[in-house]
């Protein structure tokens, strides 16, 4: 079942999320690889005239949170590689919840990998400056996950963003930013 609420419109620098409707009952796979359903919050990304993308912020039955895309119209084959992969997991820390910021480099054409990034890389990526847009949306605190949440495990030099509960603007913004620009800035530039 799905419904519209009233529009919200998020800014993500040079491409804005509108809120298209609540969507129930979506089957699908976590990050973690349960075939579950979900209730999710989708916006549309408009890319072009008529090409855009759909990304949801999905919490699945069994808990879980994430960034997805969940339709793609009339994009390049990069982007429409997102619609089977590429998410991002959102996790619980205290009152708050994060985002980890890897980003979508491209490996040839049409496929892109996730990596870790600096904060200069970020913006690179995205051709915007990467740390106020997260902030302007609603994020609490950017940093390594060792200095943000007390991680010491692998992936402690990652970056990551902490955020209010009830936010959906932050990974939204943070979907577009490390994820939809890098691939449609061809980041790093790939020799084929």
């Amino acid at each position: 079942m799905s419904y519209k609420l009233k529009k919200q419109e998020i800014y993500c620098g040079s491409l804005d999320a509108c809120f298209l409707y609540k969507a129930d009952d979506f089957e699908g796979q976590t990050c973690s690889g349960e075939k579950t359903t979900a209730n999710g919050f989708v916006y549309k990304i408009t890319l072009g005239t008529e090409s855009y993308l759909e990304v949801a912020v999905m919490t699945w039955m069994n808990g879980e949170q994430d960034v997805r895309v969940i339709k793609a119209v009339n994009v390049p084959e990069s982007l429409e590689r997102l619609k089977h992969g590429l998410r991002i997991g959102i996790h619980k820390s205290g009152r708050l919840r994060w985002i980890e910021l890897a980003q979508a480099r491209m490996k040839s054409a049409n496929w892109s990998t996730a990596y870790r990034a600096s904060k200069s890389e970020l913006d690179q990526g995205a051709n915007l400056k990467v740390v106020r847009l997260l902030k302007k949306a609603g994020a609490v605190e950017i940093g390594t996950k060792e200095k943000v949440l007390g991680n010491s495990g692998r992936k402690r030099f990652y970056l990551c963003s902490t955020f209010k509960n009830n936010s959906n603007s932050v990974p939204i913004v943070a979907y577009v930013l490390t994820r939809i620009l890098p691939i449609m800035n061809q980041y790093p530039s790939v020799s084929i």
